[in-house]
């Protein structure tokens, strides 16, 4: 993740923004850079504050070892029945069950289900295409967004030096 400034000239990650109760990263960065100076302090300042309070949000939430398939499906901003079928469809994602037969997802059965939600919804794919893509273990598209990200604020921080 990119650092940024933040208001106190320490520098944070750019968080993460809640959109329909799915995670999405603020603004494209490159869109910040493209804004007046004064305009992207402000913006990536707000930004930095954001993602503080999201953290304490966050804290509450890691003490947990399991989630129910409501507040995943709030999460990543499907129905429950979406999240019923794809438990059905995709043979890696185990989520362990009560006495009562209601599924329990762990912080890994979260991770997959966000990551066959992004091939899904995002990039487009097929449930038989997702399947092959996550047999093959390649990089998925957010990994590389990270990498990207993370190469876009060496560069403004080179950039800013050479001021």
């Amino acid at each position: 993740m990119a650092n940024v400034p933040v208001e106190d000239g320490a520098t944070g990650p750019i968080p993460r923004q809640k959109q329909g109760g799915r995670a999405v990263r603020c603004g494209q960065l490159r869109l910040l850079l493209t804004l007046p100076r004064q305009v992207r302090e402000k913006k990536l300042t707000f930004l930095a504050q954001m993602h503080r309070n999201m953290a304490k949000e966050e804290r509450d939430d890691d003490l947990k070892l399991y989630y129910s398939i409501g507040e995943v499906a709030e999460r990543l901003g499907v129905n429950a029945s979406q999240i019923r079928f794809w438990d059905k469809e995709f043979p890696h994602l185990k989520p362990s069950k009560n006495s009562r037969g209601e599924r329990r997802f762990t912080k890994e059965n979260i991770r997959q289900l966000e990551e066959i939600h992004h091939l899904l919804k995002d990039r487009g794919f097929t449930i038989e295409g997702a399947r092959k893509a996550i047999t093959n273990g390649k990089k998925t598209p957010a990994a590389k967004e990270e990498v990207i990200e993370r190469l876009l604020a060496v560069r403004q921080r080179l950039q800013d030096l050479l001021k």
